[in-house]
Formats: C-alpha cells, structure tokens, sequence
C-alpha cells in the first residue's frame, strides 16, 4: 500500500529539523544531504515526499530538492531550483 503523500506543513518540518541537525553535524551538509535526509525522515514518518535532482548547463551546475504536492520545499524563492532541469525524481 502507497504511503499518503506529505502535506507542505509537514514535508516543511521535516526540512527544518534536517536543517537544525546539519548544524552540528561536522561534515558537509549541502542541498543534497539536506534533501535526503528529509525523504529519509518523511519515509520514517510514514509519509511520502518527491526527491528530486537536476541540473543546468549555464554555468554548469546541479541542485537536489523536495516537492510535495507540486510544491518546492525549504527554500526561498530566490533560491528555488529554477532553472534547473529535473534529471530523477523518486
């Protein structure tokens, strides 16, 4: 059975307490650890979130990003994944 998809408000919590963490975490907490570990945490929560990566060719660059509900999740809109193109989404 599909596990129902997370709300925004939920799928947002779970981005903010992924961030918190990655503040003591000693090692690189980037946009992909971040997105990630809150798929990993939706997942545990019983809850369904779209992980996503993409990339974009000027300048060469690639960026990974949640979405629920068509939404992007855990980031200002000047820093939302525009205009990177999808490559996977799971």
């Amino acid at each position: 059975m599909p596990r129902p998809a997370a709300t925004a408000e939920q799928a947002d919590l779970h981005f903010h307490a992924v961030r918190r963490a990655g503040r003591m975490w000693p090692g690189r907490v980037a946009c992909l650890e971040e997105s990630l570990a809150v798929y990993l945490a939706a997942l545990l929560r019983g809850r369904r979130v779209t992980w996503v990566v993409g990339a974009r060719t000027a300048p060469a660059a690639a960026h990974a990003w949640i979405e629920t509900g068509g939404e992007v999740i855990g980031q200002d809109l000047p820093q939302r994944p525009w205009p990177y193109t999808p490559a996977l989404r799971v």
